[in-house]
């Protein structure tokens, strides 16, 4: 059922009046358990007397010691144990004190399995808290639940609170170590670009130094080829006067007829 809290018991039945507990668990709110049962075969009687036979008689005492403590835990039990009762006993109240007072019970059940308290811790202890009746008895457990509460919610604080410490402290690394690695690719990038531009402004230096070796060239060519070629032409123009220019045939004909 809801709001119900049971302590299951799994073990075996030692005696008419014992019971022997192998684990236990606590089963709260319509909780849905499976426990998976280690079975051992143990032989019928007739076939453990016929695969002791061939033994010695030290032998066959042990193996029937062995098997009368093998039986002795064959019958399996299990035991479901009231949790509200057991608080009230461990925690000094009367008798159906906590019947009413659910969200109390729960806080009680949470911090006992969570956070392993003491029962002394939360009890009611007369010597302290004075005599009380089962009003006053409920009041102080209920006053030192809520101090432990308190306590608990302090120590997840501080724990918080460290923990974005230590969270802050690795961004800030991590920051800074980015920031570095930033400024060091930064500072290879202008270095890369300073080199850039100086193998750039090298280039074009050999480039004009290259154009301009082969002006010079021509241009002092230029006169000397002038110079060569004007008494060349001085001498054609001069020699273009002494030669006489042939006669067409018209008028090689009428000059024949007048010598003749």
């Amino acid at each position: 059922r809801q709001f119900s809290s049971f302590v299951l018991l799994v073990g075996t039945v030692g005696s008419a009046t014992l019971f022997e507990p192998k684990a236990a668990l606590v089963v709260r709110n319509r909780d849905d358990v499976e426990l998976p049962l280690l079975l051992e075969t143990v032989p019928a009687p007739a076939a453990f007397r016929d695969a002791i036979e061939s033994l010695s008689p030290e032998q066959q005492r042990f193996a029937k010691a062995y098997r009368s403590m093998q039986l002795e835990g064959t019958l399996f039990a299990f035991v479901c144990v009231e949790v509200k009762p057991q608080l009230e006993r461990v925690l000094a109240l009367d008798a159906q004190s906590l019947a009413k007072h659910i969200e109390l019970t729960e806080t009680l059940i949470d911090l006992f399995t969570t956070y392993h308290v003491p029962a002394d811790v939360l009890s009611y202890d007369a010597d302290t808290d004075g005599a009380r009746d089962a009003a006053g008895k409920l009041d102080a457990v209920r006053a030192h639940v809520a101090d432990m509460q308190a306590m608990i919610a302090a120590a997840k604080a501080d724990e918080l609170r460290e923990a974005e410490q230590a969270a802050a402290k690795a961004r800030g690394v991590t920051t800074t170590t980015a920031s570095a690695a930033v400024a060091s690719g930064l500072a290879e990038l202008d270095e890369a670009v300073a080199y850039q531009s100086k193998s750039r402004t090298m280039v074009r230096g050999m480039a004009r130094k290259k154009k301009s070796k082969p002006m010079s060239r021509s241009r002092a060519a230029a006169p000397q080829m002038l110079t060569r070629a004007s008494p060349a032409k001085s001498a054609k123009m001069e020699a273009a006067p002494a030669s006489v220019p042939k006669p067409a045939p018209k008028q090689q004909q009428q000059q024949q007829q007048q010598q003749q």
